[in-house]
């Protein structure tokens, strides 16, 4: 397990007090907590309030006060030349309620970057629920430029409960603030949730996973995330770097076979700002997605085929990690992510657990982008609806005939489980809508129809 990095401040105080430059003395968490939710702060001012009004205004799911002892707030402002320090502790003051804790620091050159203060709150959550012998005690994570929805925390609380190791927030801008983007910006932003919803919908069809049911979204990030104490630290905690730390750190909870949820009802509204605070971020995106726009030039993503021989592809080797298939199946995985054979046989021996199976699976795949299919978004877009309208109708038409057959609803047929392990399991589940997951053949010989009708 990595354990380099930075020094990490002791913990500080700030419910009704604050402390500058670290951690320290922090009273030990309530014994009821939670959730600890963690805050980069860096030269926000009086925005910072926007997201720290939405914490303190946390509900239940069924609209009731959440009791804001099952949840505390470590925010780190840190290499700050603004009020941003000023104005929390102004907030935490007159919110003496909101168990909101504010240290403020000044990282190292080098270090000064928003990896860096992730990786210090989070290990400062992780250590206090060491404190509480608290495993499953949850450390969620936001921004300073976001505001979370009113059952946010309600919502990760929920998910954990339900048996996820890790959640993925869904971060949507405003509808105020997609009609304010230039045209150049908007309708790139939008073909890509479009296809990226698309696209994940067809995947959850076509390989569906018990621990994250359709209807799902498809965002890792830092804005709106949560996970467990004790699979933050199997994870190996979260990367120091400078930018995209949060899809790093979803990487690793892949490959130490984590379940991840991506709950459509864990929401949270974020800036759309155009000058971000990172090397690459949202910010970024958008204003490259404007320079392609400005230019002409075509944006290219998978097309529908690619998406389903990937997604046929995991459920496949998923089947076989489970030893719901047998090795001989691995040619046919190999073919549908036009990789060798030989390589997709050492990938599975070497493997530890499902997640880095398939992370080392697609990396071999996407080293020869000839097997990608990549087409104009546009493109991509309108194959995606008909496969998906194809897929729904054959769904629903299955469905009805499975009630007819069984109108109790009795077991089905079994199916492979979810990936979200530490182990291979022989456990098997009957689950009737894996069974109707499109009759996709399981293990589509080279010359098999269905396999056929992938790659068309």
């Amino acid at each position: 397990m990595d354990r380099s990095g930075p020094t990490i401040p002791k913990r500080g105080r700030a419910s009704t007090s604050e402390h500058r430059h670290t951690f320290q003395a922090l009273p030990a968490p309530d014994p009821s907590c939670e959730m600890i939710v963690t805050i980069p702060i860096r030269n926000e001012g009086a925005g910072v309030i926007a997201s720290l009004q939405a914490l303190e205004r946390q509900l239940e799911l069924d609209g009731s006060l959440l009791d804001p002892a099952r949840y505390e707030i470590l925010a780190l402002i840190n290499n700050t030349t603004d009020c941003s320090f000023e104005v929390a502790r102004e907030f935490a003051r007159s919110h003496p309620d909101l168990r909101l804790h504010i240290a403020e620091t000044t990282f190292q050159p080098d270090d000064a970057h928003v990896g860096t203060a992730r990786r210090t709150l989070m290990d400062a959550a992780a250590e206090r629920f060491r404190e509480l012998a608290r495993p499953r005690g949850i450390i969620a994570a936001t921004d300073a430029d976001t505001t979370v929805s009113t059952n946010w925390s309600a919502a990760m609380i929920q998910a954990i409960d339900e048996g996820a190791d890790a959640v993925g927030g869904r971060i949507l801008f405003q509808r105020s603030q997609i009609q304010e983007l230039p045209q150049s910006i908007r309708l790139p932003y939008l073909r890509d949730v479009g296809y990226r919803f698309l696209a994940t919908e067809l995947t959850a069809r076509l390989d569906p996973r018990p621990n994250d049911p359709w209807p799902h979204h498809f965002q890792n990030f830092g804005a709106s995330m949560a996970v467990t104490a004790r699979m933050y630290e199997r994870a190996g905690r979260m990367p120091v770097q400078s930018s995209l730390e949060d899809v790093a750190f979803f990487e690793r909870l892949e490959r130490a076979g984590a379940r991840i949820r991506r709950p459509m009802d864990v929401r949270v509204y974020t800036s759309s700002r155009l000058e971000g605070k990172t090397t690459f971020g949202l910010a970024v995106q958008l204003r490259e997605w404007q320079q392609q726009s400005d230019a002409g030039i075509p944006r290219l993503v998978p097309g529908a085929a690619a998406v389903a021989r990937r997604a046929v592809a995991r459920r496949l080797l998923r089947a076989i990690w489970q030893g719901y298939a047998g090795s001989e199946h691995l040619p046919n995985a190999a073919r549908l992510l036009g990789v060798a054979p030989r390589s997709i046989t050492d990938v599975v021996e070497a493997a530890t657990t499902f997640g880095a199976l398939w992370q080392d699976a697609t990396l071999l795949a996407d080293q020869d982008h000839s097997g990608l299919g990549v087409v104009p978004i546009e493109e991509a877009i309108r194959d995606l609806r008909l496969r998906l309208a194809s897929l729904r109708s054959e769904e629903s038409r299955l469905s009805a005939a499975d009630a007819r057959r069984d109108p109790a609803g009795s077991a089905r047929s079994a199916s492979p489980a979810d990936g979200g392990d530490f182990q291979r399991s022989g456990t098997r589940q009957s689950d009737g809508h894996r069974r109707r997951s499109a009759r996709i053949p399981l293990f589509p010989a080279a010359s098999a129809p269905g396999a056929a009708g992938l790659e068309d």
